[in-house]
């Protein structure tokens, strides 16, 4: 019988797996124009659930109250002036249209416009020495006809104004206006998970609810994204990490497959990276992990994280203490040929840590 994952490891792991929406003076945005962009649907779109307020969650489509599409239907932006303190600054006075609610409660209903003044600084003209806030890096910067997704957090229960959940403060992150298909993935997966953990007659409800969860994100992962990933990692784990039935292969099939975008394959490497300390003790999942992470070295597709898989996720597989491995590496690719192709392509890798998995590949 393998040993059971210490209670305070499975604490740590669950506190780790995934990070929080930033804080109010290192809330980012994103480009509005994302590279890897989804797949258009070919599903019926499915009921959505509502997403519920868990201010602890490690997923903001979670842990933030409201959720919300604008477009900027007018700006005046006022010129750059330098204060005592050596920053430059200005305002940017605009008019502000509701899209879509997406969570959360709005005192104005879509199509409704509102105004807001924000204002942004700078080192200089091309300098970025410090982050000054989240309109200072917004990008695309607020002009007309811009959109974002809005991520905001509100007094619980409270019928929040747009415009001041949009202020430096309440405003946590402003996405690309795309991204909104994650959050109606999220609300549809939603929907599923609180019915399947209320079905009676289920030995793990939470389990059950885990699994139906990953064939939903599969069935969907060649649109859904990175802000869905981690909505599907903070429903996912608790029951990965206690469970002797955990649904190892269907997770890394979403990992692996090549038609899922970057942004969720990303997310799910980012988890299984947290998760392998806690479950090291298991040597069939820390061989099926490795394979897995192979084979994205040798995928075309995974290029983009490949430097990531060989420098974080397979060395410190391989090397927990940086210096002995772990396990022989016949042992997780027992053919020679393999073991020559997962050479070559780590050695397209630079760095130490990429040297050193060359060298255990070879032994």
């Amino acid at each position: 019988m393998r040993p059971a994952v210490p209670l305070a490891v499975l604490c740590a792991a669950l506190a780790g797996c995934g990070q929080r929406h930033s804080s109010p003076d290192k809330a980012r945005s994103t480009t509005h124009q994302e590279k890897d962009a989804p797949a258009m649907s070919t599903h019926e779109p499915l009921a959505e659930g509502r997403l519920p307020v868990e201010e602890a969650s490690t997923s903001e489509l979670l842990s933030l109250s409201n959720v919300f599409v604008v477009e900027i239907a007018s700006a005046r932006m006022a010129p750059w002036s330098r204060g005592a303190d050596g920053l430059e600054r200005r305002n940017v006075e605009m008019t502000v249209r509701l899209l879509e609610v997406l969570k959360g409660s709005l005192a104005q209903a879509p199509g409704a416009t509102f105004p807001l003044e924000i204002e942004q600084r700078r080192d200089g003209e091309l300098m970025v020495l410090r982050h000054h806030g989240l309109w200072s890096h917004a990008q695309p910067p607020p002009d007309v006809g811009v959109r974002y997704l809005v991520m905001a957090g509100a007094a619980p229960a409270a019928v929040a104004d747009a415009a001041s959940l949009m202020r430096e403060g309440a405003c946590q992150r402003l996405l690309a206006p795309a991204l909104a298909s994650d959050v109606h993935l999220a609300k549809q997966a939603e929907k599923i998970f609180q019915e399947r953990l209320s079905a009676t007659g289920v030995k793990d409800p939470e389990l059950d609810a885990a699994r139906a969860l990953l064939d939903f994100a599969n069935a969907r992962r060649a649109e859904a994204r990175d802000l869905f990933g981690r909505y599907l990692w903070a429903r996912i784990l608790p029951s990965f990490l206690r469970s002797e039935s955990r649904p190892t292969r269907e997770a890394l099939a979403l990992m692996t497959a090549t038609d899922a975008t970057l942004g969720l394959r990303g997310e799910c490497l980012g988890s299984f990276d947290r998760i392998a300390p806690v479950l090291a003790n298991n040597p069939d999942f820390v061989r099926e992990l490795a394979r897995a992470l192979v084979g994205m070295l040798l995928d075309p597709a995974a290029e983009p994280l490949h430097q990531r898989v060989v420098t974080v996720s397979l060395f410190f597989l391989v090397f927990p203490d940086e210096a002995t491995p772990r396990v022989r590496a016949d042992a997780i690719l027992p053919d020679p040929g393999e073991r020559a192709r997962a050479r070559q392509a780590v050695a397209k890798v630079p760095g130490d840590r990429a040297t050193k998995l060359v060298a255990w590949l070879a032994g």
